[in-house]
């Protein structure tokens, strides 16, 4: 995903939320060392599977968090489908989300 918007001359850096971490603020620590102007935070919200529990979609809720207001600038519910390989299906989530970005002019 970091790739996807590099090509859009978008500065990123990836974290994800470890929910067995003994320090839940780790995380807050990490972007605060980064310190970027928006938090993009995603989480699984609903998901299609199969009778051998392969997921075959997924949908997402994105949102970008404003760093200095601490609000939210931007919504987006992503659906997309998951039954490649997981670095395609990683690329393909990045692709849909970038669109939407575009779409509502977020970036360029």
């Amino acid at each position: 995903m970091v790739k996807n918007f590099t090509e859009c001359n978008v500065q990123t850096k990836y974290y994800t939320v470890n929910k067995l971490d003994l320090n839940p603020n780790s995380i807050n620590e990490q972007i605060k060392n980064y310190s970027p102007d928006v938090v993009m935070l995603m989480d699984r919200t609903g998901e299609v599977v199969n009778k051998n529990g392969t997921i075959l979609n997924s949908t997402y809720d994105v949102r970008l968090l404003d760093t200095n207001t601490n609000k939210y600038v931007w919504r987006a519910s992503v659906d997309f489908n998951s039954d490649r390989w997981i670095d395609d299906g990683s690329k393909e989530l990045a692709t849909e989300i970038i669109a939407k970005l575009k779409q509502d002019r977020i970036i360029n």
